[in-house]
């Protein structure tokens, strides 16, 4: 009996004068890997928001990169207490495929999204269109990019789509063209009316100086004269303008007995 005793006291004591100081050392490589891992987290993200304006980008790319840190921390001290980790490693490798694949068009977003951060081909409360959506930038997040339309309607679009689309940003410059095509069914007026929108422009606050509008006659035909106004506008003022400016049109013409046989609007162009 006591034979026994004796002999798992040996086995006990050889376990702990071989494994004990290298325990102690993983454990304090350990410590000391994951304070080194939380200042390098803290470092990273401290650039990535001076860089970066999306406010919740650099938590998420500081948190992906402090746990794939720790991840080789954890297989390094493993294999300091004599752990095979070819086959963890292994494990690893096939469950990240799995998820992978599995996650394929949220990693594809995400992807996309933190490109779209990181290039900023356009910013919240940017005019722009993609693929024939046209409205403000709501907002920019990870996986998903929000429009408000002028009818005031929200459109979600992944980012993996706006990746792959051509983005027309109509306020890269500040500033956006607003024409105007004025049908008059009044033939022997058409100098009287160019006059009218002239005027008319030339006093409104929200018609930029510069670059100068420009009004001409651009077709004349037996049912109407087409005039042609095009003008400069900021961005934010662009509905606003044109609607104002109708209501004007409308009401000068009506005044010196002009009749308005149509009033369209050409999409909007950047200068």
């Amino acid at each position: 009996m006591w034979d026994v005793i004796k002999k798992y006291e040996a086995e006990a004591v050889e376990l702990i004068l071989g494994y004990g100081p290298k325990i102690v050392l993983a454990t304090l490589f350990l410590y000391l890997g994951l304070k080194i891992i939380d200042a390098g987290k803290r470092l990273f993200h401290n650039r990535l928001v001076k860089k970066l304006a999306y406010e919740n980008l650099p938590s998420y790319l500081s948190q992906i990169f402090a746990w794939l840190l720790r991840g080789v921390l954890f297989i390094s001290v493993a294999s300091m207490l004599g752990i095979e980790t070819a086959s963890f490693i292994t494990l690893i490798a096939a469950i990240s495929l799995a998820i992978g694949l599995a996650l394929q068009g949220a990693l594809t977003n995400f992807a996309s999204g933190v490109l779209l951060l990181l290039f900023r081909p356009f910013k919240v409360g940017d005019y722009i269109e993609i693929d024939s959506q046209v409205g403000f930038v709501h907002s920019i997040d990870i996986f998903y990019t929000t429009l408000i339309t002028p009818l005031n309607v929200t459109v979600i679009i992944p980012n993996s789509n706006i990746a792959k689309a051509n983005i027309s940003n109509f306020s890269a410059l500040g500033i956006v063209i607003l024409e105007l095509k004025i049908g008059i069914a009044s033939t022997d007026k058409q100098k009287q009316a160019q006059l009218i929108i002239e005027n008319i422009l030339s006093k409104h606050s929200s018609v930029l100086s510069e670059p100068h509008f420009r009004v001409f006659i651009a077709e004349v035909n037996f049912q109407e004269v087409l005039l042609v106004s095009k003008l400069w506008v900021k961005t934010l003022d662009y509905w606003e303008t044109y609607y104002d400016l109708v209501a004007l049109l409308q009401a000068e013409f009506q005044t010196h007995q002009i009749v308005i046989s149509r009033i369209t609007l050409d999409r909007i162009a950047s200068k």
